[in-house]
């Protein structure tokens, strides 16, 4: 039976001025997260690494309070502790242990999105209303970068937040006051480029189920083989971190100002990362420019 017949034609709206529809697809798919139980226990357990860092925060504070002077590197239980009023405090959840919760969440939430409307036959419906294929392209982008963002600098942000509201004074509050907006810079970049990485692996295939599997070896495997078995193989270092993850890393450790941990150079980590989010584009256009007609 044609589409016609089923009434969809009836859903068709008009633009409304300020208010783009493609906003839509990234609320509802926002909302789908808040809404499904399994996927908000998979988000605090992908922000575990951040819980952990709430608790060293208040008993570094607490320290502090107990004695009135601020904590000396020498003494031991701020050297496990860390220093809430650096930025290495902060970035060992957004850059070291960051990996694994953006692979798990992204592949069960934003990666299956642009498959399963192809599954589903959703794409259609999409383009026949005032939703253009470079609107989709952009409302999948914004939703994919928002499940980045509230898995590494969303978390990160509060743990700041909860230090400037529980220090005895405001001290902290003046010393940190630079913290927020190198969070915000270095989450931005990771979003911006990892959500449109995640968008164009969606769109490859109608299967959600293979889209997480590209999705797993396009930045777990490739990461494990340059960071791990080519290292060996070849015994150097400049070559072997050479991959997604490694140079997204590389430039959100330039951005929040901390001590390098991938020997690479910052140009060819930043032109990199322009080139493949160039490449990742192309691909949604590509893989979306048959589906212009539906509209």
């Amino acid at each position: 039976m044609p589409i016609y017949e089923r009434g969809y034609l009836e859903l068709r709206e008009e633009e409304r001025p300020g208010r783009p529809s493609w906003l839509v697809l990234p609320l509802v798919e926002a909302g789908a997260w808040i809404r499904n139980r399994k996927l908000l226990v998979l988000w605090f357990a992908c922000v575990i690494p951040f819980l952990v860092l709430v608790v060293r925060l208040f008993m570094a504070l607490s320290l502090v309070a107990l004695d009135g002077s601020a904590p000396r590197p020498g003494r031991m239980p701020h050297v496990f502790l860390g220093n809430p009023r650096s930025m290495e405090f902060y970035s060992g959840p957004l850059l070291e242990f960051s990996l694994l919760p953006v692979l798990v969440f992204l592949a069960a939430t934003a990666v299956r999105t642009i498959s399963l409307d192809r599954k589903t036959g959703a794409l259609e419906l999409y383009f026949t209303r005032p939703i253009s294929p470079f609107r989709y392209i952009l409302g999948r982008w914004c939703g994919a970068a928002l499940a980045v963002a509230s898995v590494t600098a969303v978390p990160a942000l509060l743990v700041w937040l909860a230090g400037a509201l529980a220090a005895p004074d405001w001290s902290f509050l003046e010393e940190t006051l630079w913290i927020p907006g190198r969070i915000l810079l270095q989450g931005g970049f990771f979003a911006l480029v990892m959500g449109i990485w995640v968008a164009a692996i969606s769109s490859v295939t109608s299967s959600p189920r293979t889209s997480q599997i590209l999705w797993a070896g396009f930045l777990a495997v490739m990461h494990l083989v340059f960071s791990g078995g080519l290292r060996r193989f070849l015994r150097e270092s400049w070559p072997v971190q050479l991959s997604p993850w490694g140079i997204l890393q590389r430039v959100g450790e330039a951005i929040l100002g901390v001590k390098p941990e991938v020997p690479l150079s910052l140009p060819l980590c930043v032109a990199l990362s322009v080139l493949l989010s160039v490449l990742a584009y192309l691909v949604l256009r590509r893989n979306l420019k048959p589906l212009e007609v539906v509209g």
